[in-house]
């Protein structure tokens, strides 16, 4: 069994390190108190951004999809709901003073832009493809620009596209996904979802408000001090499939920064992208967070005075 050795951190780090959670944080928005239904704007915690960045890093760190796709608001445009007027408004500063003849007729950027925003790339359909098989004008100048594109393009070798797609996931790692994020990507695997049922089980019993049955003992002692004494108790890590479950809880430090700092070395993460791994984490379980985070600062909040 790998025993992992103590490190001492010093205050200096770990007032550093509640500095990061705090930041980490700001992307996750207050989901209470709940007195209406009206809305919840999950983009609160990014409000001093300009629209355009704010709903970017939401994406990146709430994984919501801001824009409807493509089909959608073709779809629209096809029911009269976007004009044409708006499309061209919207690709007039794209537009480069080029044309290209097809035929004896000019095809302006703009006309190029618009048919591929309206209509998009894809397969011809079957009967197009017959159609054109059967002209051979046609399959001469396809075969013309087939030749032509062997000589200006060049496709990676397989060992390139590896090298892109190992380069790709090296850069996205601790800074647009998680370590777990990544395995259930690549792997297979469920570790997000495992950690995240572990969490919202704890988070439930720590932050009742009296409403189970059974109250979470040793809640006096803090979340992380409470769940480190019973979580040794509980079987979950096993039927994981976790090894030393138990003696590893017991390991664990008994400051949560120190937690915090160990496992973030030891997963290798450059200290640069600490905030925004954090900030991935958190945002795994943004009611949870926002929730906590609202507690945190309600100092005169009952439930908050008494745990």
């Amino acid at each position: 069994m790998e025993t992992m050795t103590t490190i001492p951190y010093s205050e200096a780090q770990r007032m550093e390190v509640r500095s990061l959670v705090n930041l980490a944080g700001e992307v996750i928005a207050y989901y209470w108190p709940m007195r209406t239904f009206i809305y919840r704007n999950v983009l609160h915690g990014l409000e001093y951004l300009d629209f355009e960045d704010a709903v970017k890093q939401g994406q990146r760190f709430l994984g919501g999809r801001p824009y409807l796709p493509n089909n959608r608001f073709r779809d629209y445009f096809q029911i009269g709901r976007i004009r044409i007027e708006d499309i061209d408004a919207a690709l007039t500063p794209l537009i480069q003073g080029k044309t290209v003849m097809i035929g004896k007729r000019p095809v302006t950027h703009l006309e190029v832009l618009r048919a591929q925003f309206l209509q998009g790339i894809k397969v011809p359909d079957h009967g197009h493809q017959e159609r054109v098989r059967g002209s051979l004008s046609e399959r001469a100048n396809l075969e013309a620009v087939a030749n032509r594109l062997r000589t200006v393009l060049r496709p990676p070798n397989q060992d390139a596209r590896v090298q892109t797609t190992v380069l790709a996931d090296t850069q996205a790692l601790g800074h647009d996904v998680t370590l777990s994020a990544w395995c259930d990507q690549i792997l297979g695997t469920r570790i997000v979802e495992q950690i995240n049922e572990e969490l919202i089980k704890w988070c439930g019993a720590f932050v009742d408000e009296g409403h189970a049955a059974w109250t979470m003992p040793h809640r006096e002692t803090s979340f992380y001090n409470a769940w480190k004494h019973l979580a040794q108790h509980d079987f979950s890590g096993t039927f994981l499939g976790i090894q030393d479950w138990k003696h590893k809880i017991q390991s664990l430090p008994e400051r949560p920064e120190d937690t915090i700092l160990r496992y973030l070395e030891t997963l290798g993460i450059p200290k640069v992208l600490w905030e925004d791994y954090l900030s991935l984490q958190l945002g795994a379980l943004p009611g949870w967070t926002g929730f906590i985070k609202w507690r945190a600062e309600e100092a005169g909040y009952e439930w908050q005075a008494a745990f």
